[in-house]
């Protein structure tokens, strides 16, 4: 393998009939196809973690480079490094749109279940339950939209370096996260028998069956759209213009946390999980196993307060609960890393 040029030296020429090879500062050797499981020291150029650099140019004929998911924007010939801050514009302008119409609907139709101070609201209310879940899910068509405007091309590179979603990896990642999550909790709760807690008592919820379609529907949703906004567009934003995933991975994460209306031990936990969603993301070339994650998180809670083993409306945590979450994010963390290994005909890079 040939090494690259020194910065104060002069490339060789090519030969002639070569054609001259460009090697993009985010790329992947294209002899290395998976990039490693123990880590994110390794980039392209040896490990060297690099400072901000600017975008480079239109990618010419006869070029080929390899990017990660961060940087598949730069795959698109016609991206240029400020077309993510007007997607974010049209995004967002979309969204409010969106919101204000779904807003007025959900008024009209379920007036007597709503108050003015939203938090206060019950979340088992099935049209309260609609109102929080479903405005955030408005971000999916949101992000899709405003990506059709100005690319990159194609459209799916937003969901994974195939350019669409991976269903099948995706359906693997979910039966990974439930058998963690239901495995991690039926332990957790035979503890609290074990020391004294009792056995848990269940009590549906009013409205449960509108509940559980709710559940089915706008729950999945809801996580897809929060992945396509944090791991999606605001990763492969900061891919365009830094080239080590650890930018990607945690820039987006103080917006995540801040999201979310808990104490500090809610706050690190749910920060826990955003970097672990990001390393996968990062990891296998895709949202899939973020959204599968989220999803599973977001479904086993809303599902405990559903029969009454969990107050969706509790936003206070403690220091077991982020060991809770460091053994759940830590042991998918590692199912997904293994799995990856496992499965050689998966695309990590494009």
């Amino acid at each position: 393998m040939s090494q690259p040029s020194a910065p104060w030296s002069r490339p060789t020429p090519p030969q002639q009939g070569e054609q001259p090879r460009r090697r993009d500062p985010g790329a992947q050797d294209p002899g290395v196809r998976n990039p490693g499981a123990h880590g994110l020291a390794r980039p392209s150029d040896g490990g060297h973690v690099p400072g901000p650099v600017s975008a480079p140019g239109p990618i010419s004929a006869g070029t080929t480079r390899t990017f990660f998911y961060h940087r598949l924007a730069l795959a698109d010939r016609n991206h240029r490094w400020w077309m993510p801050l007007v997607e974010g514009v049209i995004g967002v302008g979309i969204y409010l749109v969106l919101s204000i119409l779904f807003g007025i609907a959900i008024a009209f139709t379920l007036p007597e279940s709503l108050s003015e101070d939203v938090l206060a609201m019950d979340q088992l209310d099935p049209a309260v339950f609609l109102l929080l879940f479903g405005s955030v899910a408005l971000m999916l068509p949101s992000v899709l939209l405003a990506r059709l405007v100005l690319g990159p091309r194609p459209l799916g590179l937003v969901f994974s370096v195939a350019g669409r979603i991976r269903w099948t990896w995706l359906l693997t990642c979910l039966g990974a996260a439930a058998a963690v999550y239901v495995v991690v909790n039926a332990v957790g709760i035979g503890l609290d028998m074990v020391t004294g807690g009792g056995v848990p008592q269940l009590e549906l919820a009013p409205g449960f069956g509108w509940l559980v379609v709710l559940w089915l529907v706008v729950v999945p949703l809801q996580c897809t759209a929060e992945e396509l906004v944090f791991r999606g567009y605001l990763a492969q934003t900061i891919g365009r213009w830094l080239k080590h995933p650890a930018w990607a991975i945690l820039l987006p994460v103080p917006l995540f946390v801040l999201g979310h209306t808990y104490d500090v031990w809610g706050q690190i936990s749910v920060g826990i999980m955003a970097v672990t969603m990001g390393v996968v993301t990062w990891r296998t070339g895709g949202l899939e196993a973020g959204i599968a994650l989220h999803t599973v998180n977001n479904m086993v809670v809303t599902a405990m307060g559903m029969v009454g083993l969990a107050d969706m409306n509790e936003t206070s945590g403690s220091p077991s609960d982020v060991v809770f979450e460091v053994i759940l994010n830590g042991v998918y963390l590692a199912i997904v890393f293994w799995l990856v290994r496992r499965r050689p005909a998966l695309a990590v890079t494009r």
